[in-house]
């Protein structure tokens, strides 16, 4: 077997049967993430939100970050009229995102996100 693979079926193994699931570890992608936070935090709530988002997605690769500032939305979220906005680009491999979504899900202070994955550009 290549290397970045793992066998699944212990039992398939043992029984020298031909048919042996295999997983691949997989290839990096590039994600962009939209993070919305509540206006009336602090800047070092905030950074403690982005900081730990920006630690799981460097897990799997690189990231870069932009703060947006408070932006007026386009409807009220949560009795929101405004957020504070935050821009991810990654290169990261798709197990992060996982992680990544379980410790939004449990962040009250997060409005919204939106994590998007980029499709790979055909070479010409």
């Amino acid at each position: 077997m290549g290397e970045g693979t793992t066998i699944v079926s212990k039992k398939a193994e043992a029984t020298n049967k031909s048919s042996v699931i295999v997983q691949t570890e997989k290839q990096p992608r590039n994600y962009e993430l939209i993070l919305i936070l509540k206006p009336d935090m602090t800047a070092e709530a905030a950074l403690v939100i982005v900081n730990r988002a920006k630690d799981i997605f460097s897990k799997g690769g690189e990231v870069t970050t932009e703060d947006w500032g408070k932006c007026r939305m386009a409807y009220p979220i949560r009795k929101h009229s405004d957020g504070l906005f935050y821009f991810f680009k990654a290169n990261a491999k798709p197990a992060v995102t996982k992680e990544l979504k379980a410790y939004f899900a449990v962040t009250e202070d997060i409005l919204r996100f939106t994590l998007t994955v980029l499709s790979k550009q055909k070479e010409k």
